[in-house]
């Protein structure tokens, strides 16, 4: 997002937990909080699948296997940890979407987090003036045709996914200000970079760019607010680092303890991937648009308004160079391909 000196002086030694630490975002997460000199704790489901790179500069490596709520919750606890970031989920892709594990990790699981993190507040007494807890909401809580995005309004997901983001949202908003805890949930949108899950647009991509085959696509035409994720985790650190009564008392932009993390600008999809493969060196006219069909239940939603994330960052915003940014996310793909660390 811009120079990171700041985030240094805020961040340097103090215990960060990041839950989850081995997924997509947890990882950026991770990386961002050692880039600040924090001590970071990575809490994951098994330690094998965490990235090189985190494993070597982590304080700590906790695992639960199980994945029950309350067995991770302790886990949390004896993290000692000032922050606790959540970036554990269920059911970022369709094809795992199990209930069960929907209302495990999505819902249970965070509304656990909550009585951690009020837990080690308690005992916290190194200082730190911040958010306690953060969870990673999704857009999907609005619903896949929301006509308002607007934080404190009333969510309506039509599916199970987005219906258990939001009841996880709310176990965070509510149970910390029962706990008295500083915490928030902030919202994202599309969020892209290396270490995608196989099958979504970038990796895929990627996976084509040495041969000269066809790659067929939908037609594109639908619209997404695009984040990079390595800007996502730093947007994340910087709000965890926003004095923590404001966020407690419900205070703005914090209203309702909901932040929407995005760009607040639109692309269509079509112009997105254009611009992937160029920087991935494929190229556009490999592009078969409208060989597979759309899926009937794509998201389609108003640009996301972002006055709250704008003023809690004090005027900053997520970028949205996304040329720029597919060009650092190729130079990470390759550093990965490479077995070397981003």
């Amino acid at each position: 997002m811009s120079d990171a000196a700041d985030l240094v002086a805020r961040y340097r030694g103090v215990p960060v937990l990041v839950v989850g630490a081995a997924g997509f975002l947890g990882t950026h997460v991770a990386r961002a909080a050692l880039r600040a000199g924090a001590r970071v704790r990575a809490l994951v489901s098994d330690r094998r699948r965490l990235a090189p790179d985190v494993a070597r500069g982590a304080d700590r490596v906790l695992e639960e296997q199980q994945r029950k709520p309350a067995h991770v919750a302790a886990a949390a606890a004896w993290s000692e940890a000032s922050l606790v970031v959540n970036c554990a989920g269920a059911g970022v892709r369709p094809e795992d979407r199990d209930e069960a594990a929907l209302r495990r990790d999505n819902a249970a699981l965070p509304a656990a987090l909550v009585d951690a993190a009020a837990n080690l507040a308690a005992r916290d007494r190194g200082g730190w003036g911040g958010v306690r807890l953060i969870h990673l909401g999704s857009a999907l809580e609005y619903g896949t045709g929301a006509l308002s995005l607007d934080e404190a309004g009333d969510a309506a997901p039509d599916e199970p996914y987005g219906a258990s983001k939001l009841a996880g949202t709310r176990a965070v908003v509510e149970g910390a200000r029962a706990r008295g805890v500083p915490a928030l949930a902030a919202r994202l949108f599309t969020v892209f970079g290396a270490g995608e899950p196989a099958g979504r647009l970038l990796p895929t991509l990627w996976a084509r760019r040495s041969d000269d085959g066809e790659i067929p696509l939908t037609a594109g035409l639908q619209k997404r607010d695009f984040a990079y994720a390595e800007d996502v985790a730093e947007a994340l650190l910087r709000l965890a680092a926003v004095p923590g009564a404001a966020v407690a008392a419900g205070a703005p932009p914090f209203d309702g303890g909901v932040v929407n993390l995005a760009t607040g600008r639109l692309t269509a999809v079509r112009d997105f991937v254009t611009l992937a493969a160029r920087a991935f060196g494929v190229d556009p006219a490999r592009l078969a648009f409208g060989r597979l069909p759309s899926r009937p239940d794509d998201t389609r939603h108003p640009p996301t308004p972002i006055d709250r994330l704008r003023a809690a960052l004090g005027g900053r915003v997520l970028p949205d160079d996304l040329a720029d940014a597919l060009r650092r996310a190729a130079s990470a793909c390759a550093a990965a391909s490479a077995g070397t660390s981003p």
